[in-house]
This record gives C-alpha cells, structure tokens and sequence, in this order.
C-alpha cells in the first residue's frame, strides 16, 4: 500500500515517537518501504530539539512514554496542523478517552498491523490536508470580504463588514453563517 502525498507534492513527513529502540527501528524502516520521510527520537528531550516541527504531517507517539500524552499537547503549539497517532500496548477505555482528550486523531494498538497503520496515516493526511487548504480559503474570504468574525462553542456570535450592505439581508447572513460553519466543522481541531 503506497502512501498519499501533501498538499507539497512532497512525500509525507511521519515523526516517530517511541522509547523502544527495537519497535522505533522497526517501525521507521516499515514506513520508509511505504516511501514516507520519517525521522524517529527516542523521547521528548529529542522532539524539543527538533527545529521545526510544522515540517511533518504525522507524529507517532508512544503512550508508555513518561510524558507521551503531555507531549502531543506541548507539540501541538508550535505545529497545530500536525496530526497525532497514538501508539498504545493496551486497549481500555480510560486510556482511549485520555489520548482523544490529549489531541490525538486516533490510536492503535501493540504489536501494529502496518498495512492498517499505512492505511490510517494516509487518512489523517488527506484530512490534514483539506483543513490546511480550507483554513488557507477562509484567510483568504475572510480577507477579501473584509469579515470579522467571532466563533464560540459552536456558533458564530459576531460578525462584522466594512460594507454594511453586504448584511442587508437575513438571507446573506444566514448563507455566510453556513460557509463559516461548514469551514469551521472541517478545522475546528486546529488552533488558530
């Protein structure tokens, strides 16, 4: 099974996470044959030496690290756009509810099926992939439109134009309400 590129025409950049060198070489060596970039740290004192972490699409990360699921919430400041895969030996609830709670996109368990971790990492770039390009279309109809916006809990409570006709009508407002919500339900998990 062959990885998807990004939205670069670049090969996806994967960041392994894991303590176990054994399962980190292993892991690393099975990705490259699926032709992504990977880089692999044994830890977070190795991630916080990385220079730019925007530069991956997807992070692998350990849960049986000291701080694995603190990691994921330290990692996403610098990189919002990046997308967390759990890697877990154990599949209970109280762990599965953390990791979603931490900001991982999804979790596997130990040892890893690669084709279905092929699979799931494909998925979460194409999904990186259209939130990335739809925040980029918002910027850039927010921009043009000279909208402003103020987004809480699931609704848009403000909204504000230089042209105050462009809002003359319930209708106009009801159709910008509905391209905002449908832009924010696609990038609603990245910070911006």
């Amino acid at each position: 099974m062959e990885n998807e590129n990004n939205n670069n025409n670049e090969f996806p950049k994967i960041l392994i996470v894991e303590d176990n060198e054994a399962e980190r070489n292993s892991l690393k060596v099975a990705l490259e044959a699926e032709s992504f970039i990977v880089e692999s740290v044994e830890n977070a004192s190795d991630v916080e030496k990385l220079v730019n972490l925007s530069e991956f699409d997807v992070a692998l990360v350990d849960y049986e690290l000291s701080d694995g699921l603190n990691l994921i919430e330290k990692m996403k400041l610098p990189a919002p756009e990046l997308m967390f895969l759990v890697i877990n030996a154990n599949n209970s609830v109280n762990s599965s509810i953390e990791i979603f709670r931490a900001g991982a996109y999804n979790f596997m368990t130990k040892p890893l099926d690669i084709p279905a971790l092929v699979k799931t990492i494909n998925v979460m770039i194409k999904e990186r992939n259209v939130a990335v390009s739809s925040k980029v279309k918002f910027v850039e109809l927010q921009s043009k439109a000279g909208i402003n916006y103020k987004y809480n809990d699931e609704r848009i409570s403000i909204i504000t134009t230089p042209n105050p006709d462009m809002l003359i009508n319930d209708k106009a407002k009801v159709n910008i309400i509905k391209i905002f919500k449908r832009i924010f339900e696609t990038v609603k998990n990245f910070y911006w």
